[in-house]
C-alpha cells in the first residue's frame, strides 16, 4: 500500500476521486492532481485541522492497477484486432466484387466473339453456297454449249454425209443398186465403219431397228462384217447400237 499524506478539509476527497476514476491511468493523475492540491492548501487547512495520519492517507493497489492496465490493453488489442478484420473483410468483399466484374467482363467479351464467329461462319457458309450455284450454272452453261456446239457440228457432218450419199432421210430406205439391194443409212455407215456417223445417226433419232434387204438389223449386220476381218474395228460400232 502506498500512503500518502493529505491536509485538513483535503482528505475527503481521496476516497470520492479514487471510488469515481474509471481506470487505473485516471487513478495516478487523480492521486497526482490531489497531492498538488492538497500541498497547494497545506497552509490554508493546517489552520483548520490538526493532521490524522489514520484518515489523511489514500490507498493504492498495484496489483490492481495492473490489472486494469491489462484489461485496458486487451480491449485495445481485441479493438485493433476487430478492425484488422473488418479492413480485412473490406478488402475481400472489393476483391470478390472485381473477380466477379473480371468474369462477367470475360463471359460478355467470350459471347461477342462466338456471336462474331456466327455471323463470320454463316457469311462464309453464304457465300460457299453462292459459290457452288455459280459454278453448277457456269458448268451447266458449259455443258450446253458444249452440247450446242457439238449438235451444230453433227448437223453439219450429217448435212454432208447425207447429201454425199443422196440420203433425204435418216430412216428412209435406199437402194444400192439392182444387185445390192436396199439398205438404212444406219447400214451404210456400218459398211463404211464409221462409228461417228453411227453416234450422229443414233442421236439424230435414227431408228435401230431397221432391216436391210438381207433382213438384217445394222446391229446384226455389223456383227455380220465383224466375223469375217475378225479384227475388231467393228467393236465400237457394235458398242453403239447395242
Amino acid at each position: 500500500w502506498l500512503k500518502l499524506p493529505l491536509k485538513g478539509a483535503c482528505t475527503p476527497l481521496a476516497p470520492f476521486l479514487l471510488e469515481h476514476t474509471p481506470s487505473a491511468e485516471a487513478n495516478v493523475r487523480c492521486v497526482s492532481d490531489l497531492l498538488h492540491l492538497c500541498n497547494f492548501e497545506m497552509a490554508i487547512c493546517s489552520l483548520c485541522t490538526a493532521n490524522d495520519p489514520t484518515t489523511d492517507t489514500v490507498k493504492v493497489d498495484p496489483e490492481q492497477l495492473k490489472k486494469q492496465e491489462e484489461e485496458a490493453e486487451r480491449r485495445r488489442t481485441e479493438e485493433q484486432a476487430e478492425e484488422r478484420r473488418q479492413e480485412e473483410e473490406e478488402r475481400n468483399a472489393e476483391r470478390r466484387k472485381e473477380e466477379e466484374s473480371f468474369r462477367e467482363e470475360e463471359l460478355r467479351r467470350e459471347r461477342e466473339e462466338e456471336e462474331i464467329r456466327r455471323v463470320a461462319d454463316e457469311e462464309a457458309r453464304v457465300q460457299q453456297r453462292e459459290r457452288e450455284a455459280e459454278e453448277r450454272r457456269q458448268e451447266q452453261e458449259r455443258i450446253q454449249k458444249e452440247k450446242g456446239e457439238r449438235e451444230a457440228a453433227d448437223k453439219e457432218k450429217l448435212e454432208a454425209w447425207m447429201k454425199k450419199k443422196k440420203i433425204t432421210d435418216i430412216n428412209s430406205k435406199k437402194s444400192l443398186g439392182f444387185f445390192s439391194g436396199s439398205a438404212f443409212p444406219l447400214h451404210m455407215a456400218v459398211k463404211e465403219k464409221n462409228s461417228e456417223m453411227v453416234r450422229i445417226l443414233l442421236n439424230g433419232k435414227a431408228d435401230p431397228s431397221v432391216v436391210n434387204s438381207s433382213g438384217l438389223s445394222p446391229l446384226q449386220f455389223a456383227e455380220k462384217l465383224a466375223a469375217k476381218e475378225r479384227s475388231g474395228s467393228f467393236d465400237s460400232l457394235m458398242s453403239a447400237l447395242k
